[in-house]
């Protein structure tokens, strides 16, 4: 019986030996977009999220004024103000379908990425919106429950993790809890 033990842990012991010594490579990250694409892509993405907000506050029938009104003291008024009156001034049934279009025009257009390239930078972006909405539900005091409902359609940008991210975080911003959702999505995809 011992020669049996002897004999099974000098098997054992042989065994990890062999494990340790043939570990596989470490993983390399996919890059799929370069640098200058990945700030190109950040600003559609701040566009999409723009145009996300402001086409739900249109379907929501509420007044372009109020909006105009929130943006007059923003770095960026003319450009936001802008997007109100192009938004407001067109037609469409979704906020989503509209912010990830437009996304993707933008891609195409500012970045010269070509829609076959665009999957991966539109799902960041899309969890990037899901991030901006769920802040501003969160800034509202709407439950955590109420914003996994009005984003569960979503399920392809897995919004109940970038639900929990935002009502559990502290940021102190719209912007940069979108940007920061989008930084830590696009940044295993990039140079």
């Amino acid at each position: 019986m011992v020669p049996t033990r002897l004999l099974f842990g000098y098997v054992l012991f042989a065994m990890s030996l062999i494990g340790c010594s043939s570990q596989p490579e470490p993983l390399k990250t996919i890059q799929l977009y370069s640098k200058k694409e990945v700030i190109q892509l950040a600003y559609c993405t701040e566009l999409a999220d723009n145009a996300y907000f402001i086409a739900s506050e249109k379907l929501k029938q509420r007044p372009k004024q109020v909006l105009i009104e929130r943006y007059a003291s923003d770095p960026s008024a003319q450009i936001k103000v802008n997007a109100v009156e192009r938004i407001y001034n067109t037609d469409f049934d979704s906020a989503w379908n509209y912010a990830v279009n437009l996304f993707s025009q933008c891609a195409l257009k500012v970045a010269e990425i070509a829609p076959q390239r665009q999957e991966i930078a539109r799902f960041c972006a899309q969890k990037a919106i899901v991030a901006g909405g769920a802040y501003d539900l969160k800034q509202r005091g709407t439950p955590k429950l109420d914003a996994y409902i009005a984003f569960a359609s979503y399920k392809q940008t897995r919004p109940y993790e970038v639900i929990d991210a935002v009502y559990d975080s502290s940021a102190k911003s719209h912007l940069n809890t979108s940007q920061n959702t989008w930084d830590q999505c696009i940044d295993v995809m990039s140079e």
